[in-house]
């Protein structure tokens, strides 16, 4: 469900080029509806503490409203398949801060999830940069003529 969200929601943004800002608060707020749901029906109900709503608001200000933000600005000026592929970074960057604040080890097969990830990044670029450049080798030579 997750990642259907996610890819229609690019694409969704990717055609509004306009408002930014509101596109970013209905999409945040249909993510939240949904994670209720996910979670009412997922798991059972406990008294939140004080620090619970403070984790939440530090998770929503942090990563969400301002992380969409970004995503969506980077959305408007560059190709929805660039700017996807970055969202790749967060598997690694997820490890990074386990191994740093967790202090846990990572097995073999995390490091080597980690390098194809790091990898993948630039073989992504490369590829789009070569389609870029197909298709302005192929536009530019239908417009001029001899």
């Amino acid at each position: 469900m997750a990642a259907v969200s996610w890819g229609l929601f690019t694409n969704f943004i990717k055609k509004n080029q306009k408002d930014t800002i509101v596109s970013t608060f209905v999409i945040t707020s249909v993510a939240f509806l949904l994670s209720i749901g996910a979670t009412l029906l997922s798991s059972r109900f406990i008294v939140p503490e004080r620090t619970d709503f403070y984790g939440v608001l530090w998770l929503r200000m942090s990563n969400i409203a301002l992380g969409f933000f970004l995503y969506f600005r980077a959305l408007k000026y560059s190709p929805a398949s660039l700017i996807a592929s970055f969202t790749l970074f967060t598997p690694f960057v997820t490890l990074v801060f386990i191994v740093i604040l967790l202090g846990e080890r990572l097995t073999v097969t995390e490091y080597l999830a980690a390098l194809l990830i790091i990898f993948s990044i630039p073989i992504d670029t490369v590829s789009l940069f070569y389609l870029w450049k197909s298709r302005m080798s192929a536009l530019i030579s239908s417009t001029v003529s001899f």
